[in-house]
């Protein structure tokens, strides 16, 4: 770009309206500090998310805040230090494992929900063998073991295969005072410790009278379908690669769910406003199969 371009870009710029997601103006009545100027074009070159493209002013990388400036904390910079990768961390195979280190239970599990979703091959399904039906499950892919598989199937001992990844979900009961009384850990095989962690969330009935009858209505605190849901998706988008657990934290008044891994969008913001799903799911062999 030789300067006359540059300089035409430059009026193009101060001629805009508002600013937007490309340009952001600062006034500088007396003065501003060359060092904040280059703290400012890091974040705006690293919100601009150019693929696998990370800036940094003298060897730190920014990002907005708000209306401050912060350090990219290390999810971000993974994120976009790895977009150019296409590598599916669930899909990849498992070479040393076997049919013999998934639980017969859990396979079991998988066949019945695979018939709810696909109830024309329920006939069909029930003559499969295991081997088979894994295949069209969509959990192993020519007979080989993925770690999807052994995350949603695997024997409790076979979760090495998934290294050094972890394969938990903690649940943690605090009281009002925010003082821990109770937690489990639950491993592999997810597609039944999911069932193990619902049953452990103490989901109360209230009952309320309404106008006009004698007879109270029953609902729950929280509605059972919602937890499932917020859960399955905790483990289907949870970043492996960082070596994390799931936790679920049962306060008297809330549960919170946490897990690894930047939210893809950046912001709510974001997703209302492009109103249309994402180009790139994390973990997308695995979501598929869920």
């Amino acid at each position: 770009m030789v300067n006359s371009d540059i300089y035409n870009l430059f009026k193009e710029l101060i001629n805009l309206p508002v600013e937007n997601e490309c340009v952001e103006f600062k006034e500088a009545k007396n003065d501003f500090s060359f060092e904040e100027l280059g703290k400012y074009f890091s974040a705006l070159s690293n919100e601009a998310n150019l693929k696998n493209k990370r800036y940094a002013w003298k060897g730190h990388y920014y990002e907005r805040d708000g209306e401050s400036l912060g350090a990219l904390n290390i999810q971000e910079l993974e994120f976009i230090r790895n977009q150019n990768r296409v590598t599916d961390w669930s899909s990849l195979i498992c070479e040393d494992a076997t049919i013999n280190d998934l639980d017969k239970n859990a396979i079991l599990k998988a066949r019945e929900q695979y018939k709810i979703k696909n109830p024309k091959l329920e006939q069909e399904c029930d003559s499969w063998n295991d081997e088979v039906f894994l295949n069209k499950a969509k959990l192993t892919v020519n007979g080989k073991m993925t770690k999807t598989a052994i995350l949603l199937l695997g024997k409790e001992e076979s979760e090495h295969y998934l290294s050094p990844a972890v394969a938990k979900i903690s649940w943690i009961l605090k009281d009002e005072r925010n003082i821990e009384k109770d937690y489990e850990h639950f491993g592999p095989h997810f597609i039944i410790s999911v069932d193990r962690v619902f049953e452990k969330i103490r989901n109360l009935k209230y009952r309320y009278l309404k106008e006009n009858t004698l007879f109270p209505t029953e609902i729950t605190q929280y509605e059972p379908f919602v937890i499932r849901e917020v859960l399955h998706n905790c483990i289907a988008h949870q970043d492996y690669n960082l070596g994390g657990k799931i936790n679920v934290v049962e306060k008297p008044d809330e549960l919170i769910f946490s897990n690894l891994g930047s939210f893809i969008p950046k912001t709510i913001e974001n997703v209302i406003e492009k109103d249309s799903p994402e180009e790139f799911y994390r973990n997308q062999f695995l979501a598929n199969t869920m």
